[in-house]
């Protein structure tokens, strides 16, 4: 097989401070894409009814949305999972590195673990509430595939883990967030801060309807204002 002239590592671009927040920003680029940010808003709300469906002029979009008529042949679903877990396979790839990367200072590892693990449970928490069922109505039954580690070229994909389990893992993602993101790393309105983790972790006990007073309460103790 022939090589490249000049090649790099996977585990080698992972010491390089430089790469990682590049890799990070392309994390964020695959959050941007409308089959994961407009359309996914749109068909939520269409379903709760905030917002009409005028079918003349508008292409036909939304209406199987509206009609709670989608099958695997019509809709967005297709692209909100394929989009969904393009996210979540780039967020496992620094989470599984990073951690060994040891020419990087803990305190740099530990922050931008923390952002690719919120914008994981963020991916997950889409998914798991547009494919199962309410926490607070079936968490035993199916959930989405809990992919935590990256997936090789050879391997299968899991089977759906129950709600329970992908609401587990978003919490474990979110607390570690909230612990290790570091605020003078909030450079940009553009990114994720610590108060918009603590408010995606209210927003997780809401649905789920467990602990949303023990976070708000920790919420106001750290002062913390979202």
């Amino acid at each position: 097989m022939v090589q490249p002239s000049v090649s790099e590592s996977a585990d080698s671009d992972f010491n390089d401070s430089i790469k990682v927040e590049a890799f990070v920003t392309g994390i964020y680029d695959r959050t941007q894409w409308s089959s994961f940010t407009l359309e996914l808003i749109l068909h939520s709300e269409v379903k709760g009814e905030d917002i009409f469906v005028v079918s003349s002029g508008n292409y036909g979009r939304f209406v199987n949305s509206y009609q709670y008529s989608e099958d695997p042949y019509n809709g967005y679903q297709y692209d909100f999972w394929r989009w969904g877990y393009a996210i979540i396979a780039n967020c496992n790839q620094l989470i599984s590195k990073l951690p060994d990367a040891n020419d990087l200072s803990e305190g740099f590892r530990n922050h931008y673990l923390a952002e690719a693990r919120a914008i994981r449970a963020n991916t997950y928490f889409q998914l798991v509430r547009l494919f199962g069922q309410p926490y607070s109505v079936a968490p035993g039954s199916q959930g989405v595939p809990l992919t935590l580690q990256p997936l090789g070229a050879d391997e299968n994909p899991p089977g759906r883990s129950s709600v329970a389990g992908v609401y587990q893992a978003i919490l474990a993602d979110l607390e570690f967030a909230e612990t290790n993101f570091e605020r003078n790393k909030e450079t940009t309105i553009y990114r994720l801060t610590k108060p918009a983790i603590l408010g995606l972790l209210a927003r997780v006990h809401l649905n789920m309807e467990t602990g949303l007073r023990q976070v708000i309460m920790h919420i106001r103790r750290k002062k913390h204002f979202l």
